[in-house]
Parts: structure tokens; C-alpha cells; sequence
């Protein structure tokens, strides 16, 4: 078997493998898996009521009363731990790794779902990653060489000013191809539509629909309506300025030029000042003397 897969990553047995900083390490997969329960409840035991016997290094829990006299039982099974009580690694017989351990994967066990056995011990792949891949590095390398040289000229680049909904990860400097944008709103360019009040709206373009020109306009909470060149209008929820700022060029790509932008926080920044501010202003309204 080549790839390992966890609830949230896969591991490629074919590429070296590393640990993330804090995974543990145990000698067996059921106290492994002991000890990571514990760990998602603040280092504290979760299992069944009677509790697990002969952990390793701990014996200092009381005895079950009455104490289990069975046939098959030594005394020592009358130490048990149970929920809720504090642990640590080392009980369940694990260790805490660091970040960047090379481990080797011990083939002559069977693996488990979500978790390898190792020269180290049992380790959740949760817990591991695999060497970055070159070829991953090195487009990222390139792009990023690219997107500094753009970040040097944007503020002598000529396009057309608009706002953009684009797929995928992106940053100041970034260049978007066409089927990267779903939609655009165009910043100084009219609405081209022969439709009432065309006057006070601009231009827009969406990707999906026979009509894919048509017009736009904002409303006074800070979001917009859009208007198809079939004569449809929908309400957008969404404030218009969630969308970055680009330059649309002749070629169909757009360059963002929004200033310390990273599309995995941006949109939430702007929907938090959004509520603030309508917070703000219902308090100046409550304020208002008659």
C-alpha cells in the first residue's frame, strides 16, 4: 500500500515522511489511540466506566470496590484508571515528537486507518507530512518571483478598474485568467443597458448565462444589486466590497491590485468592518435627538 488517507490528510508512503510538532508516539495502537481521546479532552482518560487496566507507569488509581476476584485476574488488574482522570503520554506508554522527525514506516504490522506504524512508535497521519514536492516548490517559487515583479509595477499598469469574484487562492500582484472570474463590477465604466435608472448604475459581467453583460448598482447597507441583460434582478447579500480590486486587461486576465490582499481572510475582514460599522451607525440613529 502506497498512500495512507486520515479524516483530513493523506500520507504517500513512496515520499519521506516527517512529524508535525506535538505528534505522538506509542508503542500500540490501542493506547495510541487512548492516548490521543485524552489529549482532544485536555489530558484527561475517556473510555468505558470500568476504566482500562495496567496502563504503563501508572498504578496510583484506587481499586475498583469490591475488588474484581476473578480467576484470570492478578491483583495489579485491580489498578485501573478512569474517566475523566488526568494523564499524561508517557502513561499510555507514548512520547511527544517535535517537528521535522523523519520516521520509517514498519511494514511487518498491518496498518490501521488513520494511523502507521513506525520506527518510532504508532503515530496518527494527522500528525505527519510528507517532504514538500519539488515540482510543487519550485512552481510556487516561480510564482511568487513573478508576483514580486508585479507587486514593482502596479502602480504604473493600465487596465480597466473593476471588482472581482474570483475561484481559487490568491494575493496582491496575482494574475487571475479568465476562468479563474465568475464576475466582475466594472468601477468607472456605465451600465449599457437601455433599462429605467441606467444612468446611475455601472457595468457588469458575469461568466454563466446567455446574457453576461448587464449592469450593477450599491445599496446604502453596503451590498449590491445586479440586473441581466435578460431583464432579471437579484439582490446580492454580500457587500460588493468583498470583492478586490483589479485591473482588467485586453487580454482577458486581471491583475488585484486590492492593497494586503490574501483571499482566505480578506472577505472576512470586510463583512466584520461592514457589521461594525452598521452597529455604529444604529447607535449614532438611537442617539438622534428628535
Amino acid at each position: 500500500m502506497l498512500c495512507v488517507s486520515g479524516a483530513t490528510t493523506a500520507i504517500d508512503q513512496r515520499r519521506p515522511i516527517f512529524t508535525l510538532e506535538g505528534a505522538l508516539a506509542c508503542k500500540s495502537l490501542n493506547n495510541a489511540q487512548l492516548a490521543a481521546a485524552s489529549q482532544r479532552h485536555g489530558w484527561r482518560y475517556q473510555a468505558d466506566l470500568l476504566g482500562v487496566p495496567n496502563l504503563p507507569g501508572f498504578c496510583v488509581s484506587k481499586p475498583i470496590t469490591p475488588p474484581l476476584r476473578l480467576p484470570w485476574k492478578k491483583p495489579a488488574d485491580e489498578c485501573r484508571i478512569f474517566p475523566g482522570q488526568e494523564v499524561t503520554p508517557e502513561i499510555f506508554g507514548c512520547s511527544v515528537l517535535h517537528e521535522g522527525i523523519p520516521i520509517t514506516i514498519d511494514r511487518t504490522q498491518e496498518s490501521d486507518p488513520g494511523w502507521l506504524a513506525s520506527d518510532v512508535g504508532w503515530v496518527s497521519v494527522l500528525e505527519l507530512r510528507n517532504a514538500p514536492d519539488p515540482v510543487v516548490v519550485e512552481a510556487e517559487r516561480v510564482k511568487e518571483e513573478q508576483r514580486q515583479k508585479t507587486l514593482k509595477t502596479l502602480n504604473t499598469m493600465t487596465g480597466r478598474l473593476i471588482r472581482v469574484f474570483a475561484a481559487g487562492q490568491s494575493r496582491t500582484g496575482d494574475t487571475l485568467v479568465p476562468s479563474q472570474m465568475s464576475q466582475m463590477l466594472f468601477m468607472n465604466e456605465p451600465c449599457s443597458l437601455s433599462i429605467a435608472g441606467s444612468e446611475n448604475m455601472r457595468r457588469a459581467w458575469f461568466a454563466l448565462g446567455a446574457y453576461q453583460v448587464g449592469c450593477w448598482y450599491p445599496t446604502q447597507d453596503g451590498a449590491y444589486v445586479v440586473i441581466y441583460g435578460s431583464g432579471q434582478i437579484y439582490a446580492q447579500k454580500a457587500p460588493w466590497e468583498a470583492m478586490p480590486r483589479a485591473l482588467l486587461h485586453p487580454d482577458g486576465t486581471a491583475t488585484i491590485t486590492e492593497p494586503n490582499y490574501e483571499s482566505g481572510t480578506f472577505e472576512r475582514d470586510v463583512y466584520k468592518k461592514k457589521s461594525m460599522e452598521q452597529l455604529q451607525a444604529l447607535k449614532d440613529h438611537l442617539n438622534e435627538k428628535p
